[in-house]
């Protein structure tokens, strides 16, 4: 963002869009903070340990992966192409990141929030410092 960017009305769009979308959306993360979410979701491998994945029950009693929705400016981004199927031995490997900033918006605080309870719940599945490698 330089000078010119509108921070301000920016943040005013992205609060907006955040709270229209939370009433579409069930998954989004700032619905989370409302409904004691983490007591009913559970983290499990499906390879070994080798990927973990959040799961909850659906309405017909079974596992679903949760995937979570959020929106953010978008700061900093590093997405390298993939162009083919990776080896197995090469997932731990695999990085992309993404940067993503609320402007100040309560709703993006909420969000903030949820993301934190996210990782501290995988956080137990795995020894002291695997979670920074």
């Amino acid at each position: 963002m330089d000078k010119n960017y509108n921070s301000k009305d920016a943040g005013e769009a992205l609060q907006q869009y955040m709270v229209d979308s939370m009433k579409t959306s069930t998954h989004h993360l700032a619905n989370k903070t409302q409904d004691g979410w983490i007591s009913k979701v559970t983290v499990m491998s499906i390879d070994r340990e080798r990927t973990w994945r959040m799961v909850e029950m659906d309405k017909d009693n079974q596992l679903e992966e949760v995937v979570f929705k959020i929106q953010g400016i978008l700061v900093k981004k590093d997405l390298p192409p993939v162009t083919e199927a990776p080896s197995k031995d090469n997932y731990a490997f695999l990085q992309q990141h993404i940067q993503i900033m609320g402007i100040g918006g309560e709703t993006f605080k909420d969000t903030a929030n949820s993301i934190m309870e996210a990782q501290l719940m995988f956080e137990q599945h795995f020894p002291d410092g695997a979670w920074e490698k």
